[in-house]
């Protein structure tokens, strides 16, 4: 990501985003239906993981 100016910061906040998807994956393995919709409501928090980080890391500078 140095090509686009985005450091430790930026990574960071993908490796937050990453350890969510990890988690949305174990609720939804077992295939149930509350599962599926506890996966859904929460995914906002993977968006702003990942939005913090380009924001702190831009803004940051």
């Amino acid at each position: 990501m140095t090509r686009l100016g985005l450091g430790q910061i930026f990574l960071a906040g993908i490796a937050l985003a990453a350890l969510h998807a990890l988690r949305h994956y174990r609720l939804i393995r077992n295939r149930s239906r509350g599962s599926y919709f506890k996966a859904f409501r929460s995914n906002h928090w993977l968006g702003l993981a990942i939005f913090a980080g380009v924001a702190l890391d831009l803004g940051l500078r």
